[in-house]
Order: C-alpha cells, then structure tokens, then sequence
C-alpha cells in the first residue's frame, strides 16, 4: 500500500555545534536553526567547551519542542576534534530504550553560524548529486572555487561553487561519510574539516567527491573575529554579507 505524503518518513539530521564562550551569538545561532529544520526530524547536540558562565548559563537556559535537544558540558576546552569524536559515537548505534533512531544526515556546526534559509534545500542538493561529498552554506574566502554555476533550489536561483577544501562553519554529510573519518586526531583543537575534506584516509579528496557550497545560504556571524583573517576579515568580505551581519548583531544589541 503506497503511504499517504503525509506519512512519508522525514529525513532525520543530528547538529553538532562545538560553544566556546560568545553565547550571545550562539542563542542567534541557534534560532536560526529552529527556524529551518521544517520537514526534518532534527537533534541538536550541544557541547559546551568549558565556557564562560555567561554562555553556560544561556545554554542551560535553551529549550523547544521543534526537536530533540542534548546538551553536554565539558569539564575543559577539550577541542572540536573531543567533540566531534564524541558526536561520532552517539551516532553508531540506535537505542530503543529511548525510541532513538540513528540520523540519515549529520551536520557539524559553528557556534556563530546563521541560517537564512531551510537546511532541507541543502540535503535536496546532496541527494540529487551523488559526487557531492559535502555541502556548505558559506562560502569562505580563503578557500577558492575549481568550478562554479548556479542551480535553482526551492525556486531560488543559488550560486553554487566546488572546492578542494571548505571551514567548518556549516558541513553537512551523511551519517557514513562522517563516520568514515572517525577517529579524528585530537592531538590539536582543530582541523576536522581538514580531516574531512583532505587529510583523513577516507577524506573527500582521496576518494574523489566534490566539496560544494551553497553560496549566500549561511551567515557567519563572527567575521570579524575569524580564526585566519583577524581584523582584516571584515574588509575581505562582501559588503552585502557585512551588512547583514551587523543588521542581525545590532538587532540583538551586540558590539562587533
């Protein structure tokens, strides 16, 4: 018997976001998502890298009922490796104490990433393409493009580029793919999306499947204090998204 729309299974996504401190910027962080998980069965993991009290307590203070949500506080800044190594083995095994079911699509998330639109667009775009290893919804600077075209995407034409390397602000995978990398070194506190797209045995590179970014679809909240462009992040950056940028933080009276 052929199932009703209605009763169609809905893809389920698992988000890691590493926090460190700013938890201001990652409460707007995490209402974006809320905002664009429709037609997902969605858990949110948070782990909370020893932060502030200020961030610890914002996380504690975090709740909805759009979908599963876990939180995990660290004892120390353990680095985003720890974190994602312990992301991996919650996503081996299904648990049927608790009804909880293995994801299909997993996303590794920025703290002071923000969404602009439905994370249903970019699995669309994963699923439609086989040789797509991983999507992004930003497009970092210092990363450049082997290939660019566009592609209309839920009505909207989008500005689509492949590259050899992507950050980590917002990689989104399947299950195996992530757990193809796993173990990740975490002799350093960073590098997962190096690991995953260069590095790893099983890297995106090694096994010849595209990196691809779905431009404009993700905010990065905190350009102004990147990890590799410091002060000089804003001036290399569209005046458009700078301007969006500063839109969302004065809307929620915070300094850049």
């Amino acid at each position: 018997m052929m199932l009703l729309s209605k009763e169609l299974p809905r893809n389920k996504l698992a988000i890691c976001i590493p926090v460190w401190n700013r938890g201001e910027i990652f409460k707007i962080c995490f209402d974006s998502i809320l905002q664009n998980i429709s037609g997902l069965d969605v858990s949110i993991w948070i782990y909370d890298n020893s932060s502030d009290s200020k961030t610890k307590d914002i996380i504690h203070q975090l709740h909805t009922n759009k979908c599963e949500l876990y939180k995990i506080f660290l004892p120390q800044n353990m680095g985003i490796p720890y974190v994602v190594n312990h992301f991996c083995k919650s996503i081996i095994e299904n648990c049927d104490f608790i009804s909880y079911k293995l994801p299909d699509y997993t996303l590794i998330l920025d703290s002071d990433a923000y969404f602009k639109d439905q994370i249903e667009d970019l699995i669309w775009l994963l699923e439609k393409d086989f040789d797509i290893g991983i999507i992004s919804g930003h497009d970092s600077i210092e990363h450049q493009s082997i290939n660019e075209r566009y592609a209309r995407i839920n009505g909207k034409k989008r500005l689509i580029k492949d590259k050899q390397n992507e950050r980590m602000i917002s990689m989104l995978l399947k299950r195996e793919e992530l757990l193809g990398c796993y173990p990740f070194p975490h002799h350093r506190n960073r590098d997962v999306d190096w690991e995953l797209t260069q590095w790893n045995n099983n890297s995106m590179k090694k096994r010849s499947r595209k990196v691809t970014v779905v431009c404009d679809y993700v905010l990065h909240l905190g350009l102004a204090v990147s990890t590799w462009q410091s002060n000089k992040a804003i001036p290399n950056h569209s005046e458009e998204e700078i301007k969006e940028v500063k839109k969302i933080l004065d809307k929620n009276n915070i300094k850049y």
